[in-house]
């Protein structure tokens, strides 16, 4: 997970002693969002919403439209939460 977020430029790592791994930038400056991503990959609240998958039902899923809405809600949420609103469990 670390060496994740290293590459996506979220941490930094220090070496020798004293050293370990630091936020890139300040935790206001973090999305819950860009970590998600970086760790799960692109968003999907359902399998059938997963880009790699996709939905083999489609034109006759009465709720796949629902579900992508609903997903599409929760991705906007997460970006307005930072890595500072969890830390401080400042989530409304």
């Amino acid at each position: 997970i670390l060496n994740q977020l290293r590459k996506a430029g979220i941490i930094t790592s220090k070496k020798g002693p004293g050293g370990g791994y630091l936020l890139s930038c300040a935790p206001e400056e973090i999305s819950i969002s860009s970590i998600l991503s970086e760790l799960e990959g692109p968003f999907a609240i359902t399998s059938c919403l997963d880009p790699s998958e996709g939905c083999v039902r489609v034109d006759k899923c009465v709720t796949h439209l629902l579900w992508k809405a609903l997903g599409n809600q929760i991705e906007d949420f997460l970006k307005t939460i930072t890595l500072n609103h969890l830390i401080k469990g400042d989530i409304k």
